[in-house]
């Protein structure tokens, strides 16, 4: 029943094994000889031949191999490489040495089997072998998941003293995904898609879809940005949200097609809000405030450049995207209570939480709201013969439930109507998404910050010829996720999974392009 009333929300799962059976044999010799002939004609401005260059990048993806067989096995001999002229010491480019001491895991990327929701499987041919690496999570660097972030590496050998070589390693994202040699700029090998698996597959754990809509207390520690590439202060950062029964591996499928594309992994800097999606909306947007804040004191803090924001909100994460673009004032307040917040009897915690949930203001540095099948007015799924008893079900934060207790034992008098409603069973995100629901006119009503541009991407699955207003894709009716004053807006043929669809994505990154 669960699954039939929120398929068309379900996570689409990543599967990835690393198949080192790729590795060489113990007795196999590297062959830094012919190597280095290719890399002098590379350094001279010359073009070697396809077969030269093959060779060249497995002489790199060997000596790799080696580093990580000395690592498990000899770590005494860890930079001997065994050659066909003897055993030879590899030194790291000093340029890199720094960041080379924070990874945890470095590999060939076509050791990465990819089973799942990847269709696509981007590469780039060129100089170097295309690698994955990972970091893992750091006090320095808390905004990753626990289990690490992965990103794309590409190794390349200096080989200009063939019996002294140094291994460099760069980021295929910048610089125009090049390496300068010879006076020019040589394309370098990158593979896109392998590190996309390899980390997803890592964040799908951080939040489960069904098991984190019902079990808040369980996992609200994981909730919170989490990066999904290696920091770059000079890019752009685009935060992406999903929705309800959702986790941030839905967004798996969309980030490999974005990644594909030269111009958006040059610009942006992708990042990834994962939250338990049964808890009251509000209180849920409050987190995702307090996440952005973070994120930005973050970026600031190591050197980051770009102010501006960028955010992709998917069903119910668009709900709570929006109210960084938009100014509450007194009447959220005002609806559940007949008292000023100042007055209202209860411990100062928990007056603070009541008024961080229902005042605020526009984010200062939000630049584009992309919203994607947005229920701005609510949702079918909430009406669904089961949505009740699933509703029942869900956990609502203990916190909240504290405060609506304390609230009807000393200040109950002061609620109104409404509130003496939420304040005797605390609704769930469940319950908020019915059409023209309390919350939903709530957020209807509140006026939008006009200086940021917005865009939406609605999906149709209704029958061809029916009138656009009253189409839906199947959770969300059309006259919910439209939204008046949008830059544009684009309706595509698609289920609820919109933000998945060849259309839906093309049409973010057409977005995203925008100046």
């Amino acid at each position: 029943m669960l699954c039939l009333l929120f398929s068309s929300c379900a996570t689409n799962k990543v599967t990835v094994r690393e198949d080192w059976r790729k590795a060489q044999k113990k007795d196999e010799l590297i062959d830094l000889q012919r190597a280095s002939a290719t890399w002098k004609e590379l350094k001279a401005g010359k073009t070697p031949s396809p077969s030269e260059m093959e060779a060249y990048n497995a002489t790199v993806r060997s000596a790799v191999v080696q580093l990580a067989k000395n690592w498990s096995t000899n770590r005494e001999a860890l930079s001997q490489l065994s050659t066909t002229n003897g055993s030879v010491s590899l030194s790291l480019d000093p340029v890199i040495t720094e960041s080379v001491l924070h990874l945890d895991h470095l590999a060939p990327a076509d050791f990465v089997k990819i089973k799942g929701a990847l269709k696509n499987h981007y590469t780039v041919d060129g100089l170097g072998a295309a690698m994955v690496a990972r970091t893992n999570w750091s006090e320095i660097d808390p905004m990753v998941p626990r289990s690490g972030v992965w990103f794309p590496l590409t190794a390349f050998l200096n080989l200009d003293k063939p019996t002294a070589p140094v291994l460099g390693l760069k980021d295929p994202t910048r610089n125009g995904g090049n390496i300068s040699l010879g006076g020019r700029q040589v394309p370098l090998s990158a593979d896109y898609s392998a590190f996309i698996a390899r980390d997803f597959q890592e964040r799908q754990k951080q939040i489960l879809d069904v098991p984190a809509m019902f079990r808040f207390e369980y996992f609200q520690e994981r909730m919170g940005l989490q990066r999904i590439s290696a920091f770059d202060p000079n890019k752009k950062p685009c935060i992406l949200v999903h929705g309800l029964n959702s986790s941030p591996s839905t967004w798996s499928k969309t980030v490999n097609e974005f990644i594909s594309d030269q111009q958006i992994r040059e610009e942006y800097e992708f990042w990834t809000f994962g939250y338990p999606s049964g808890a009251p909306i509000p209180y849920l947007a409050l987190k995702f405030r307090e996440s952005v804040d973070q994120m930005c004191a973050f970026r600031e803090a190591n050197g980051a450049t770009q102010p501006k924001l960028t955010v992709v909100g998917h069903s119910m994460g668009g709900l709570l995207a929006k109210t960084m673009t938009q100014t509450s004032g007194d009447e959220n307040w005002n609806r559940v209570f007949r008292v000023p917040v100042d007055e209202l009897q209860i411990k100062g915690e928990n007056r603070k939480l009541l008024r961080d949930m229902l005042y605020f203001e526009p984010h200062d540095h939000i630049d584009k709201m992309i919203f994607v099948a947005v229920p701005h007015q609510g949702s079918h799924i909430a009406k669904a013969a089961p949505a009740k008893l699933v509703g029942d079900m869900i956990q609502v934060p203990r916190q909240l439930m504290a405060i609506s207790r304390e609230i009807l034992k000393t200040s109950k008098s002061d609620l109104t109507p409404l509130g003496l409603m939420i304040a005797k069973e605390v609704p769930t995100s469940l319950d908020q998404l019915r059409l023209h629901s309390k919350t939903m006119e709530l957020f209807s009503a509140m006026p939008l910050n006009p200086k940021v541009r917005y865009y939406s991407v609605i999906g149709n699955s209704s029958r061809p010829g029916v009138p656009l207003e009253k189409t839906d894709d199947n959770m969300v009716p059309y006259l919910s996720a439209h939204l008046t004053g949008v830059e544009s807006e684009k309706v595509i043929r698609s289920d609820h999974k919109s933000h998945q669809a060849p259309e839906g994505i093309a049409e973010i990154i057409r977005i995203l392009k925008l100046p």
